[in-house]
């Protein structure tokens, strides 16, 4: 008869000291087959402890079983590791906007959005608390840490205009209707910009000009507003009644006066309905207060001149602004 020692068997582990739930490695030898506490049959097993716990094997050889060892595993809550969001005060950010957050201090994280890399962005639609725990190698997962990540109310760019369009030299005021505005920044269209609430400005130059207001909240958020106003010039046109060509200096030539004037056409007929003269707008306007030479009507026809009497004259054009020009009436020709 044949008598088998019992096995003797040993219990090591990958740590004594874990954190609640956290993972360690049970290793038995000495037999050829174990009997865990667990119930596992395997030679090397993973708990995961949540409080202090007492772990025990059976080694079987040959049938025969030996006596159990046992180990304790400790927990420590201090080994819990610890997990951080930068940045740690959160952030406000405009509608519409993103943000990254970035999680440190384990291995591996989730965060409350379902993402597990360590940075992320979110895409907030409204004021969202972000929230990530951590694990580590020992699959210890820490207590979370969270983050708030302000939406701002946003602002809303508003503005209008008096007037709405005019002649120059034109005046127009700017009320600012935004809301939740900071700042302001005004385009003028004209090359000029203003950063008041309300201002004020002058356009010399006719044309069409589009004003752009950006509104601007404390935390950079912004919105813009526009508006075209239209600036004309002074639409005015003036043909004398009567006028004396008697080289005096003095009403000696007859020109068109006016602005905002686009083309010209001026035909004179004598008392016969004979046509004396005609001219365009390079042949008979003048700005007021000037004379130029080569401008104008005489009073002469075809190098002779006319003697003194009412003539007839048409004149046709059009404004800058389109508006038509069509006028008639008599002039005194006097010497």
């Amino acid at each position: 008869m044949t008598f088998n020692p019992a096995p003797a068997v040993n219990i090591s582990s990958s740590q004594d000291t874990t954190c609640p739930g956290g993972t360690v490695t049970l290793t038995a030898t000495g037999a050829n087959s174990y009997l865990w506490s667990t119930g596992d049959t395997d030679a090397v097993i993973i708990v995961n402890p949540a409080v202090i716990t007492q772990y025990t094997v059976t080694g079987i050889s040959n049938g025969c079983p030996g006596s159990p060892d046992t180990i304790t595993i400790a927990i420590d809550s201090s080994l819990l590791p610890t997990v951080s969001i930068s940045p740690d005060t959160g952030a406000t950010i405009c509608s519409g906007g993103s943000f990254i957050l970035t999680a440190s201090g384990g291995s591996s994280y989730l965060w409350s959005t379902g993402d597990v890399a360590a940075s992320i962005m979110v895409f907030p639609t409204s004021t969202t608390t972000y929230s990530v725990t951590t694990t580590d190698f020992n699959n210890c997962t820490s207590v979370s840490d969270s983050v708030q990540i302000t939406v701002s109310g946003g602002v809303l760019a508003g503005f209008y205009t008096s007037p709405e369009s005019g002649e120059i030299p034109l005046t127009v005021a700017f009320t600012d209707t935004s809301t939740g505005a900071y700042s302001w920044d005004w385009d003028f269209g004209d090359g000029d910009n203003a950063t008041s609430q309300d201002p004020v400005h002058i356009y010399t130059d006719e044309g069409q000009y589009e004003i752009i207001l950006t509104a601007t909240d404390q935390y950079g958020c912004f919105d813009t507003a526009s508006f075209i106003i239209s600036v004309t010039e002074d639409t005015a046109i003036f043909i004398p009644t009567l006028f004396s060509p008697n080289c005096d200096l003095m009403n000696d030539i007859l020109y068109v006066r006016g602005s905002g004037i686009d083309w010209l056409l001026l035909i004179i007929y004598d008392r016969w309905g004979e046509k004396v003269f005609e001219g365009t707008m390079n042949e008979v306007w003048a700005e007021e207060g000037t004379y130029p030479e080569n401008t104008g009507w005489d009073g002469t026809f075809k190098g002779k001149q006319m003697n003194p009497a009412v003539f007839v004259y048409v004149l046709n054009g059009a404004y800058k602004d389109g508006k038509e020009i069509d006028k008639k009436g008599n002039i005194t020709l006097v010497r």
